[in-house]
């Protein structure tokens, strides 16, 4: 293939292509591939095949990645750019899903926790929890008492 610039912004492809040495950008495994055979370096190139200018975050819209600076663009080939695109998407989702993971309040425990246990010694309990002594209700959210709700104050 040749040099040949495309038909749109060809300027910027060009300073894009000189930067890079008309050689894909991709390196130390963006696109999966660690090019270990090759000096860590994808070896596709112009003379080769088609390379095209694209932004390092290749998450970024079509708008936003317009308006990327000619200096934070590189050259890739389609092969290492559709990869790398797949791996930076994947990685957004994965950090986008423990984000979200994080921010879900825990079931367990309880944010509003009952009465576990009374200063009593011995404690006497009922059944239902209710410390005869201290009067306090551990099975209930309420004070024992006229508030309390346990079945053994329902009479």
């Amino acid at each position: 293939m040749s040099k040949r610039p495309p038909l749109g912004a060809s300027a910027v492809w060009e300073a894009v292509m000189t930067a890079a040495g008309h050689q894909c950008q991709c390196e130390r495994g963006l696109c999966g591939s660690q090019h270990a055979k090759t000096g860590l370096r994808c070896i596709e190139s112009t003379a080769h095949g088609r390379l095209i200018v694209a932004p390092t975050d290749l998450t970024l819209s079509p708008v936003a990645a317009a308006a990327v600076p000619a200096e934070n663009l590189r050259a890739w080939c389609l092969g290492c750019h559709a990869k790398a695109q797949k791996r930076q998407l994947a990685n957004q989702r994965e950090l986008k899903r423990r984000e979200e993971a994080a921010l879900v309040l825990p079931l367990w425990p309880d944010p509003a926790p009952t009465l576990t246990s009374c200063s009593c010694t011995p404690p006497t309990r009922r059944p239902c929890g209710h410390c005869t002594h201290c009067d306090t209700c551990f099975d209930c959210t309420q004070c024992a008492g006229d508030g309390c709700t346990c079945e053994c104050e329902r009479g």
